[in-house]
């Protein structure tokens, strides 16, 4: 599941509860995520319910229950141009990605669930690391679902970028800025 081909775009992972192993239960891979319309059809500029990769998880993803997900985070964040970026008044994005693991513990969870996945956690971020890629990801906890909504605020916390110039840069040419809410097809 992990390797440096980024062949998914995310994986959402269960606990099996009678074996106590962690399961995939739904993947995204990243041809199928450009494949995703970034627009509907009905409306020309209305962004489509499943308009990025993320969205198309949110959409799966039970409110009530534990997960863990799997997210390739792609980004950019500007690079001034005294860095080598550029002209003087031009600005130049740096675009990176990052191995993000999710844990999603909502707090209406069952008990018995959530305590089976915090103490999973650690085995799975060990499994992680030990890959033959190794994971070199960031960790981020949510439990309530207006945490899980704000892919660019997770974003930050995920790359450690502070301030509005983070832009998520989707699989599908949507890019996402600022509070999540600014969707706007990838300029060529």
């Amino acid at each position: 599941m992990v390797s440096r081909s980024r062949k998914w775009q995310y994986a959402v992972l269960n606990v099996d509860t009678t074996t106590c192993t962690i399961v995939p239960e739904t993947c995204l891979s990243t041809e199928d995520a450009r494949a995703l319309p970034a627009f509907s059809e009905d409306h020309d500029n209305d962004a489509s319910p499943d308009a990025t990769p993320y969205a198309h998880l949110l959409a799966r993803l039970p409110r009530d229950h534990a997960r863990f997900i799997l997210y390739d985070l792609a980004y950019a964040v500007p690079r001034d141009a005294a860095a080598g970026g550029g002209a003087d008044d031009e600005m130049v994005m740096r675009t990176s990605s990052r191995l993000v693991l999710i844990t999603w513990c909502p707090d209406d969870a069952p008990v018995r669930e959530r305590m089976l996945f915090a103490s999973s956690k650690a085995g799975l971020v060990q499994s992680l690391e030990n890959a033959p890629c190794g994971f070199g990801g960031a960790l981020v906890q949510a439990s309530d679902w207006d945490d899980m909504t704000s892919l660019v605020e997770m974003a930050r916390e995920a790359v450690g970028v502070k301030g509005p110039d983070l832009t998520i840069v989707h699989a599908n040419g949507v890019h996402e800025k600022q509070s999540g809410r600014t969707l706007c097809a990838k300029e060529e």
